[in-house]
């Protein structure tokens, strides 16, 4: 087995496509579970938000959710578009285009996950076996398949730091990445922080002649270009979920910022995370000695993205699905610390630390990915029955005229061919005002 694996990381072609199977083999798994239990679908109903604007974009050519009223209620403009070809044609073809992208970019999220630890102290091999950790991570696998914008998000994030580690800091390409994933999501914008901390030291060392034009130049024609079209169906350079939901859960506010931290923090520490922490810890002391300016910027995004929704957003429904971004590069400084920590390990002790450490990996990462394929076909069950079920029956049993006022619009808006008001005011923004009386 070793020397397969050792063969096939060594030729390209070999290599891709055993990173392709690495990452389709539980994506297929986790939903075929799910239509074993009830059915395919998606176990989120923002997911049915997005469809629901890529369906009336294809026949109107207008950033629609309500016939006829344009909205803001797409925290993705780019994932929405790339979700359109799925509704050319009739029937359910849209779930297996949806499906498809997901699985693409799941794939090449691995791929560059594969990549981060081309390091010759290591191991040829790791670098394949490295994408077992990406794609049984059972947070990563369950926001593959939700249907959403997190997969696109995780991808563009491992592109970032890969362009930061091979120091390609001032490239066009990384202007346009970090330009592009504002479109993908608006807390995109701290990718930033990373890119400018490696910036401010290069400035600190006299490096004063970098072409920092590169990348400021289309991130900033991208902005604009983003808080333009924003602004043009809202009247505001956000889209409308950006305050809906900090009103909706002001109310957590009350809570003290530190137990608001650790209660994300609890989202990649659930399953193989927490086994990692401790190479995580032992990569940023090793970084700081070494002055290893990517790896400091990476676990500082990390934990300064925790903090930031702590701040505004802490929320931690759906598994903490806001805070999923961040754990691919967690997992990454996690894994090169205990790789680090394991390769210093001598004598007797040290070996069975080693193995030990190794074997508790594999079964908790085992381990909750079954409980993550049993967690996403419960969450697909809940929004087929409470929500699609529903908007399905106010299509058959409403007439064509009536207005329908919920909270939860998505699968409504895709089923029901009905007006709505959002009471949560992601298309509706004039009930954000009366959301916390």
């Amino acid at each position: 087995m070793n020397t397969i694996i050792e063969r096939a990381s060594q030729n390209p072609t070999t290599r891709t496509i055993c990173i392709g199977l690495l990452c389709l083999f539980p994506f297929l798994v986790i939903l075929l579970g799910s239509q074993l239990q009830n059915s395919i679908g998606f176990p989120l109903d923002d997911a049915w938000i997005h469809q629901t604007y890529a369906r009336n974009f294809l026949q109107t050519l207008s950033w629609e959710y309500n016939s006829g009223q344009v909205s803001a209620g797409s925290t993705s403009p780019l994932w929405t578009l790339l979700l359109v070809p799925g509704h050319m044609f009739t029937s359910n073809f849209f779930y297996i285009w949806t499906y498809g992208i997901s699985l693409l970019f799941f794939g090449a999220s691995g791929f560059l996950f594969s990549l981060f630890l081309n390091d010759k102290k290591f191991p040829s091999k790791t670098n394949i076996l490295l994408v077992l950790l990406f794609s049984l991570e059972w947070h990563v696998l369950w926001a593959a398949v939700s249907g959403m914008e997190t997969v696109l998000y995780i991808f563009f994030s491992l592109l970032i730091f890969y362009f930061l580690r091979l120091g390609k800091h001032y490239s066009w390409w990384l202007g346009i990445l970090l330009g592009g994933i504002l479109w993908v999501r608006p807390d995109g914008i701290t990718l930033w922080g990373p890119v400018g901390l490696i910036i401010f030291v290069d400035l600190l060392s006299g490096y004063t002649e970098k072409p920092v034009y590169k990348i400021i130049g289309p991130f900033l024609i991208s902005l604009a270009l983003y808080f333009l079209f924003n602004f043009s169906i809202s009247g505001s350079i956000f889209p409308n979920t950006f305050y809906a939901k900090q009103t909706e859960y002001a109310v957590l506010y009350n809570s003290p910022l530190i137990n608001r931290f650790f209660s994300l923090v609890l989202v990649p520490l659930t399953g193989v995370g927490i086994v990692l922490l401790p190479g995580f810890i032992a990569k940023l002391i090793s970084s700081v000695r070494s002055r290893d300016i990517v790896h400091i910027s990476a676990g500082l995004w990390v934990i300064g993205y925790i903090i930031l929704y702590a701040w505004r957003l802490p929320v931690t429904y759906q598994h903490g699905r806001y805070i999923i971004p961040v754990i691919p590069i967690f997992l990454l400084i996690g894994v090169s610390g205990w790789l680090e920590c394991s390769d210093s390990f001598r004598g007797l002790i040290g070996r069975i630390i080693k193995k030990s450490w190794g074997l508790i990996i594999v079964i908790v990462l085992i381990g909750f990915s079954i409980l993550g394929v049993q967690a996403y076909s419960r969450d697909v069950a809940i929004i087929e029955t409470e929500m699609v079920y529903c908007a399905k029956w106010i299509r058959d049993n409403t007439s064509h005229s009536s207005i329908i006022a919920a909270h939860d619009i998505g699968a409504l808006g895709f089923f029901s061919d009905r007006t709505i008001i959002d009471m949560a005011g992601l298309i509706s923004p004039e009930v954000i005002p009366f959301i916390k009386k």
